[in-house]
């Protein structure tokens, strides 16, 4: 079928707006300008839509309101931050990922799922193009474009000297593996064991453990549907990751010495993998004691953990970092207990309402953005800043996908 027997019939901001949509994941490697252009143009379309068939439904719904709650909460917190022009542009720009949700998932569902193929195989093309570039950068020592890392034991990709593949890595490859399996399930078992293989080889722990976390269940979850041979899926992995292990010392070390040292089994060194971050911990956790009812202010950890009094003179590296390194302090720090209640009862409130859509509907889009939920909301493991635009956008286009119709 060509794409234009696909859009027939079809209006031209729609065709316009699914184009968008379809590239969205693409935008992500370019960088944070190209990312919010994509996003205010989804937004905008989206909401001319609405005013054309006159139906702001969305507005109406128990989750957008959750959703609202949350932004106007950011805005108060604005108000009590320490520092109000590095909150402001963040907290009110929070609005758009809000409507990029209902934007996202209308397009998905239109016409009864009419273009949810078409935007999902996009998408998983992107996500071909990254894998396969990242095999090219491990034979070669760069990528396709001449990107490479000093670090040992990581790869770049397109993300370059910003070395965030592996966020990228760990935001869509459920919602990859679930194509292949509407799709091509016959190549499922393969794709498996490829994409995860490469997650390992990005050289991130966090988000390979986070990936790992994720996909167990919904592995186990297939077998139950499908009858997936998960134990010769699994021998096969392991097999590999020995094979590797042994030729790449590094990421023995990287993983398997750092992880399952019985030496080194205990909460300090789970909270504290490296000096580095167990000051940006220190770090968070006593700004958020000297501001524990609204935190220090979105985007203020770049301020205050610079200050001297949060400086600890026994760490070999300073406290500073734009942001802690670690999602749960983060939300601390930044805002407080109040927003980290409000935090906490929002994903809690996703995951639960996730469950119950993948239940309803058995689109396996919403599990894997279920399993996604969850696994970000992990306590112990370093992640990114949860709200710039990069991680937030991944984020959101996972949790658009929590209430889909059966595809």
């Amino acid at each position: 079928m060509s794409i234009i027997s696909i859009f027939r019939n079809e209006s031209l901001h729609n065709v316009l707006c699914l184009s968008l949509i379809s590239l969205l994941p693409l935008s992500l490697l370019v960088g944070s300008l190209i990312i919010n252009i994509f996003c205010i143009l989804i937004i905008t379309i989206f909401l001319f839509e609405c005013f054309k068939v006159k139906n702001f439904a969305f507005i109406k719904s128990k989750e957008f309101s959750i959703l609202l709650i949350f932004w106007i909460f950011l805005l108060i917190n604005i108000l009590t931050s320490t520092n109000f022009e590095n909150s402001y542009q963040r907290g009110f720009g929070f609005i758009r990922f809000i409507i990029l949700v209902f934007a996202l998932r209308y397009y998905f569902n239109l016409n009864n799922s009419k273009y949810a193929k078409l935007i999902s195989t996009v998408w998983f093309i992107t996500f071909i193009i990254i894998s396969l570039d990242l095999i090219f950068e491990l034979y070669f020592g760069f990528n396709s474009i001449g990107f490479k890392t000093t670090y040992p034991g990581r790869l770049a990709g397109f993300s370059g000297d910003e070395l965030k593949i592996g966020g990228y890595y760990y935001g869509f490859i459920a919602i990859s593996l679930t194509y292949i399996l509407l799709y091509y399930r016959k190549y499922f078992y393969f794709s498996f064991f490829l994409f995860l293989l490469i997650a390992l080889l990005i050289g991130e722990r966090s988000n390979f453990l986070k990936i790992v976390l994720m996909l167990i269940p919904f592995i186990i979850i297939l077998n139950y549907n499908y009858k997936i041979k998960i134990i010769y899926l699994l021998s096969i992995f392991f097999i590999s990751i020995v094979i590797i292990f042994t030729y790449k010392p590094i990421y023995k070390e990287k993983f398997y010495n750092d992880f399952f040292n019985v030496d080194k089994l205990n909460l300090n060194n789970i909270l504290s993998r490296s000096e580095k971050h167990k000051a940006h911990y220190i770090a968070a956790y006593s700004i958020f004691k000297d501001n524990i009812v609204f935190g220090a202010g979105l985007k203020n950890f770049r301020n205050e953990s610079g200050k001297p009094k949060y400086m600890k003179n026994n760490l070999k590296i300073k406290s500073w970092s734009t942001h802690p390194h670690q999602i749960h302090l983060e939300f601390l720090s930044e805002t407080g207990l109040v927003g980290y209640i409000v935090f906490c009862i929002f994903f809690l409130v996703s995951i639960f309402n996730g469950i119950k859509n993948y239940f309803n509907s058995k689109n396996f889009y919403t599990l894997s953005a279920t399993l996604f939920i969850f696994t970000t909301f992990l306590p112990l493991l370093p992640s990114g800043s949860f709200f710039t635009t990069y991680t937030a956008t991944i984020f959101w286009i996972n949790y658009s996908l929590l209430k889909l119709r059966k595809i």
